[in-house]
This record gives C-alpha cells, sequence and structure tokens, in this order.
C-alpha cells in the first residue's frame, strides 16, 4: 500500500493532520478523504480482506454521515468507478471500523472490482449527500488501514466447521445445539443435533386426531383430548325420536327411500329434507348432543351445496324459527357428519333453541339459495340420527351405522 493524495469533492472541506479529513457546517452534496494505491495482482476478490478504523467527532447537528470505504479500479474516466464497498451511515461520533473480505461487499453502479485490472486503490472519505447542509462541523481521524490476502471461514477451534486455514472469521461457526435451519416447513425449533445434522421438531397442530370421531381433524397431530364421539355407552342415554315428515321448499325435489332427499337440476331458491320430533324435556343445550350422516353423490356441477342440520321450536308460526344449527357448505361429494354438543351450534336470527319450548324437533335438509341454479342432480342419505345425553369421549356404541328407517312419506310429500 502507497499514499497517493488527498481528495476535495467540493467545497466546505476542512483539513487536519495528514490522516485526518472533516466537512464543515453547511457543507452539502460534498466529500473528501484519501486514496491508497495498492497491489491485489494475482489475486481474486475472495482473497482480500480490508479494514479501517474512522474516529469520528463533532456535534449531534452533524449527523446522520456516510463514511465511504472501497476498493476500486480508479482513474477510468467516469464517475462511479468499477467498485467494491463497505459504506455506511452513521448517527454519532464515536469510532467505527468497517471492511471485510472484498467479495462481501457493495458491487459499485458500474461494476466490480477487477483485482487484476488497471489502477486498483482503497478509498476511504466522507460525504454527505442528502440535501440537507451539516448543521456542524465534522471530523474524521483515519487509522489501522489494513489489507491482506486473507481466508475467509470459521476461526473457532472448538466449532464443528473450524477451518485451521482461515485468517478472517466469516461468522459461519457454529456448534452443536446452535439454531439452523434443516429446509422442512413442517418442523420448527430447529438446532445441530451433531455436526453433521440439523433437525427440528414437527410443529404441532392440536386437534382431534381420532378418525371416528365426529370432530377429527386431518390436520392435527398432537390430540388435544376435544374428541367428540355422540351416543355412546348406554341406549338409555338415547332420547325419544319419531318421525315428522319430509318436507319440500319448492320445486325441483326429487324423493327416493324413505332416507333419501335430492335436488333436481335446475333447483334454486330450494330445499327438502326431513323432520324429527324429540322429546328434550327437562334438559339445558349444554345437557345433549346431535348428529346425523349425509352420504353426498352428484356431479362436479351439482357443487357446491349447502347440507342443514338444526334442532328447532318448529311451528313458529315464521321462518326461520328459534334454533341451533351445524349447517356447513360442501364442494364435492362424499359422507359427511354434522353435530355436536347441541350449545356448541350457531343459533338462528329467530332466537336460540329452548329445550323446553314446544315443537322440539330435528331437521336434516339440502339447500340451494346461491343464486345459481343446480348444474347438475343432487342426492342425499340421511344416516346415523342420534341424540343423545351422554356426549362423552369413548368412540360411539348406540348409534352404529344404520340408514334412518320410518313409516313412508306423509301423502303429498
Amino acid at each position: 500500500i502507497s499514499t497517493n493524495t488527498g481528495f476535495d469533492g467540493g467545497t466546505g472541506l476542512s483539513y487536519g493532520s495528514p490522516t485526518g479529513m472533516g466537512l464543515l457546517a453547511g457543507a452539502n452534496n460534498d466529500f473528501g478523504g484519501f486514496i491508497w494505491n495498492v497491489n491485489t495482482t494475482g489475486l481474486a476478490s475472495d482473497e482480500i480482506c480490508m479494514f479501517i478504523d474512522y474516529t469520528v467527532t463533532g456535534d449531534a447537528a452533524a449527523f446522520p454521515i456516510t463514511l465511504e470505504f472501497r476498493i476500486e479500479n480508479g482513474d477510468c474516466g467516469f464517475f462511479p468507478c468499477p467498485w467494491i464497498d463497505f459504506n455506511t451511515s452513521i448517527t454519532g461520533p464515536g469510532t467505527y471500523t468497517f471492511g471485510g473480505v472484498v467479495s462481501a461487499g457493495n458491487v459499485g453502479a458500474n461494476g466490480s472490482f477487477d483485482p487484476a485490472g488497471a489502477n486498483t486503490a482503497i478509498v476511504a472519505a466522507i460525504g454527505n449527500f442528502s440535501g440537507t447542509p451539516l448543521g456542524a462541523d465534522i471530523n474524521i481521524d483515519f487509522s489501522n488501514l489494513c489489507v491482506s490476502n486473507c481466508v475467509a471461514g470459521c476461526t473457532d477451534a472448538n466449532a464443528c466447521n473450524y477451518d485451521p486455514n482461515a485468517t478472517l472469521d466469516d461468522g459461519s461457526c457454529f456448534a452443536v445445539g446452535d439454531i439452523c435451519d434443516d429446509g422442512d416447513a413442517g418442523t420448527e425449533n430447529d438446532v445441530y443435533t451433531d455436526c453433521m445434522t440439523c433437525q427440528g421438531t414437527v410443529v404441532g397442530v392440536a386437534g382431534c386426531t381420532d378418525a371416528n370421531a365426529t370432530n377429527y381433524d386431518a390436520a392435527a397431530t398432537i390430540d388435544d383430548g376435544t374428541c367428540l364421539y355422540l351416543c355412546n355407552d348406554a341406549p338409555a342415554d338415547l332420547l325419544d325420536v319419531s318421525n315428522g315428515g319430509g318436507f319440500d321448499g319448492g320445486s325441483g325435489l326429487s324423493y327416493g327411500s324413505p332416507s333419501n332427499m335430492g335436488l333436481l337440476a335446475g333447483a334454486n331458491d330450494d330445499f327438502g329434507g326431513f323432520a324429527w320430533n324429540v322429546n328434550t324435556a327437562g334438559l339445558t343445550n349444554d345437557d345433549f348432543c346431535i348428529s346425523i350422516d349425509y352420504t353426498v353423490t352428484g356431479d362436479a356441477a351439482a357443487f357446491p351445496i349447502t347440507l342443514e342440520f338444526r334442532i328447532e321450536n318448529g311451528g313458529c308460526g315464521g321462518f326461520p324459527c328459534p334454533w341451533i344449527d351445524f349447517n356447513t357448505t360442501i364442494t364435492g361429494p362424499g359422507t359427511y357428519t354434522l353435530g355436536g354438543v347441541v350449545s356448541s351450534g350457531t343459533s338462528s336470527s329467530a332466537g336460540t333453541f329452548d329445550p323446553a319450548g314446544p315443537n322440539t324437533a330435528i331437521i336434516a335438509a339440502i339447500a340451494n339459495f346461491s343464486g345459481t341454479p343446480l348444474g347438475a342432480d343432487i342426492n342425499i342419505d340421511f344416516s346415523n340420527l342420534c341424540v343423545s345425553t351422554d356426549c362423552g369421549i369413548e368412540p360411539p356404541a348406540d348409534c352404529a351405522p344404520n340408514i334412518i328407517q320410518f313409516p313412508a312419506n306423509p301423502t303429498g310429500n
């Protein structure tokens, strides 16, 4: 390294000792510093390290200010010349060390520094191009300029990736127990379990993991004890359920077996299903559960479709009646189980179901109120209707799979 010269990019500069450079209050779009010639023949940018210390003094009104530090192919005939820099902005006085492996710096707008190119030089400067004149004088003392042939790597002999040839620690050292990334989005808290293995724990999704439960969550990986099985253990727990008839909310309905309800292609603002009377005397909505299976068939053009399942105080003289529902929209064929503890459902706009109220009934239906006529026929088979006061956590026994059977539909349905 050999000293070349100091430089002044504009007005407002004041010089101190041969190692110092300053800007006066009022300086704007202005910079100045020093240049040192350097010989980088035969090296690559990842083999050269450069560092410098800046000791900065000045009142608060002089900040923020930019410190410039770069290696360049100077005298290129334009600005900026090809360079790599470690420029930074500071907000107060102090001593700052910056630099590093040349290849880790910022490439200039006119290309990267070429160690084999012409006019290789180090530049250290102070600059203010903020558009706001400095509010006070500021001074820099440069010291400890160092340019060396370096090998970047881990210099910690206790680290897993210690490199005995490294002369510059590049921050890459790691040890067993350090945080890492195993590249698996399904894990968390990834750490090195040994020097060769980065491993995390499977991301836990809490929920019901039992496929036999009515609230089974296929995405759950941790069973949180919330699985719900309806109608289990003793037949004495089952409530009295009797058929109340089928119903047709509009046109476009087709009936199959007593357990079946369907909508024809073209049906819109239309619904149909079955009602069952149920005795809930003496209970609260926290005391009992309702559930049912819907087996849905139909072409893709029949979907989406709404499955309705509720308990209500029917015959109220209007619509909707007070109810609690477990309605859902489905997008394809399959078997769906709806229900739960009654109190966990959704109340209607007319109020909530009252177990002590009149005309207590279960409703299961299929509906299309989307405003778009169905593109294909759709059919539902209802099965495994179950109403019980035993909402426990054991698999169901009483409500074994069984198509719902009841007397033929009343005349006119």
